[in-house]
């Protein structure tokens, strides 16, 4: 299996992950447009950023757990993937060095950074220094995760923090009350079936794009593979982010396709958005055949059957 797409309806309940900012006491909710049918609709969205970097906690912690077992040298993480740094090994004092060697080959450093971090390796960064700019493409790619219109709904709900000294008998006249006061401000809350869509170049995991060959065991590729795999459905299974502390997202179920590609063609699909999307991707999976595209498609219906589909992946990969 080279390439895996997922596509399908997720629904997800009274959660709090598309908050793009605030004015004044209220929290706004990300709306994006999108056009279908022919008309322009306004709703609510979850940035693919924001689903990237859920998933990369998910491997980090994989990754955490492999180390804590002896595994480190098939999922390393570098120091600042370990803290989950947003820019991960480009920033270290050792890859600066590198990047700065004017004698240093870019395949080389390539190759370092996918011995050394897993998380830059399946995530991707781009490097720069004085008279070199070098990207690790991302091996994972997420769309925006968008509400299908008419079936999506945000409201907000007053949130207020009391002052202490109106709750007890403890004279805080003396105090410094900073922070303390009543806080009355606005925050949404959204439940929709969103339109989810990701795709993952398995068959490029640990590869160096430059060489085109692998720096790392086959057996290391495997278990990152299968580590990718596995975060994806942490992901669709237990969102997290703003506010879950009150309003842990009720994922309600997962209803799409799984298309997995044997062949350089990409494992491809129509965006979920559309009603018929599962019909036009089985058609599109038909005629890519034809083509030679060695592609295969799963239905699921469950979030629990989307991981049952997963761990046979991985278990065949083993």
């Amino acid at each position: 299996m080279k390439s895996i797409t997922i596509a399908g309806r997720w629904t997800v309940n009274l959660h709090n992950l598309n908050n793009e900012g605030a004015e004044g006491n209220f929290t706004q909710p990300r709306t994006v447009t999108i056009v279908q049918d022919g008309h322009l609709y306004a709703v609510n969205a979850i940035s693919g950023d924001m689903m990237k970097h859920i998933h990369a906690d998910y491997l980090r912690q994989i990754a955490l757990d492999a180390s804590a077992d002896g595994l480190d040298k098939l999922i390393p993480l570098s120091k600042n993937s370990t803290f989950l740094d947003p820019n991960r090994i480009s920033t270290e004092p050792e890859m600066l060095e590198f990047l700065k060697d004017e004698k240093a080959k870019n395949a080389d450093i390539i190759d370092y950074v996918i011995n050394t971090c897993s998380l830059t390796d399946v995530h991707g960064i781009l490097m720069t220094a004085k008279k070199r700019m070098l990207p690790r493409k991302s091996r994972i790619e997420f769309g925006w995760v968008v509400a299908v219109p008419e079936k999506s709904r945000t409201e907000h709900f007053i949130h207020a923090k009391y002052a202490v000294e109106n709750a007890t008998k403890y004279d805080r006249s003396n105090k410094d009350q900073t922070n303390e006061g009543q806080m009355i401000f606005h925050r949404p809350v959204s439940s929709a079936e969103y339109a989810f869509l990701t795709h993952i170049e398995l068959d490029k995991i640990g590869i160096n794009d430059i060489t085109r060959s692998s720096p790392i065991s086959k057996e290391a590729r495997k278990a990152r593979i299968n580590a990718t795999l596995s975060a994806l459905v942490q992901t669709i299974m237990h969102p997290y982010g703003a506010g879950r502390s009150q309003q842990a997202p009720h994922v309600a179920g997962f209803d799409g396709i799984i298309i997995t590609s044997d062949s350089r063609m990409p494992a491809a699909t129509v965006s979920p958005l559309e009603e018929t999307y599962v019909e036009q991707s089985e058609t599109l999976v038909n005629q890519l055949n034809r083509l030679d595209g060695g592609m295969n498609l799963y239905h699921v219906s469950t979030v629990a059957s989307l991981a049952e589909n997963v761990a046979n992946f991985i278990k065949q990969s083993v």
